[in-house]
């Protein structure tokens, strides 16, 4: 089990340094923004996949009062509420 662990963490490796050699000497911070954004997409790829609906909504000028009314109301409902910023 060892050794597929240190498989694996080597090909990461090796990943990461093609990665940041062939795009433009990109740091590392971008290299692991942009996995965290590749799983962050697949997870809501499959969200919006297995939902029955999606409603997208700009909250922007609601209270802080009115987004918690709001997020009670969905919580009674069963409705999932997910706020996604700055990276779709």
């Amino acid at each position: 089990m060892e050794i597929l662990y240190y498989v694996f963490f080597s090909l990461l490796l090796v990943e990461i340094f093609l990665y940041v050699a062939f795009n433009g000497g990109e740091t590392m911070k971008d290299f692991v923004l942009e996995q965290k954004n590749k799983l962050l997409y697949q997870k809501l790829e499959k969200k919006i996949e297995n939902s029955g609906s999606l409603v997208l909504v700009d909250y922007r000028g609601l209270t802080v009062e009115q987004v918690t009314n709001l997020r009670n109301k969905y919580r009674e409902a069963g409705v999932q509420y997910k706020v996604y910023k700055k990276i779709l």
